[in-house]
């Protein structure tokens, strides 16, 4: 007995998990074969994808801006690092500490937002956001006092961020 039916192509995806732990796998459905040469996948569009014969798509414009209101806390939102090793940057000058600021929720917003458009960032890049350093700037700091500063940021960190884990609960 023959049969007809068309299976579904499935991406099969590794999901990041906590340190030490092996990547969980998922599978994520396609769309049909007979759509994929509509499709514009890419994070910056050149132009020339087809247009889509559904709804018709959001404008690749900026997001406006969220209005945040700029409160004072009643307790300090910033812890400030001091580094062993301190170095000079052509752009940054001398930095001898790093301050480490927790996010707001619109900054989280706008993280998101981003995230949405472009690939995933890594946790650096949301460290960048929290001690304005340039993520680069943070993964050349020295292992100890890159270890100082990456415990601060991930104790600041929003739980949205935060990988899940089930082995330590972390």
């Amino acid at each position: 007995m023959g049969s007809n039916v068309t299976e579904t192509p499935v991406a099969i995806v590794n999901v990041p998990q906590a340190a030490g732990e092996a990547p969980a796998v998922s599978e994520i459905p396609m769309p049909p074969p007979a759509l994929w040469a509509e499709l514009d996948n890419s994070a910056q569009s050149s132009g020339s994808a087809k247009p889509s014969t559904g709804a018709p798509a959001a404008p690749a414009a900026a997001l406006p801006m969220r209005e945040v209101e700029k409160l004072a806390f009643s307790r300090s939102t910033a812890t400030t690092v001091p580094l062993e090793f301190a170095f000079d940057h052509p752009e940054l000058g001398h930095i001898a500490s790093v301050i480490v600021r927790r996010l707001t929720v619109g900054q989280v917003g706008d993280i998101l937002d981003r995230r949405s458009r472009t690939s995933a960032p890594d946790l650096y890049d949301i460290y960048a956001e929290m001690t304005q350093l340039p993520a680069p700037v943070l993964r050349g700091l020295e292992a100890g006092d890159g270890g100082r500063v990456v415990e601060v940021c991930w104790d600041f960190l929003p739980p949205v961020f935060r990988p899940t884990s089930t082995a330590t609960g972390q």
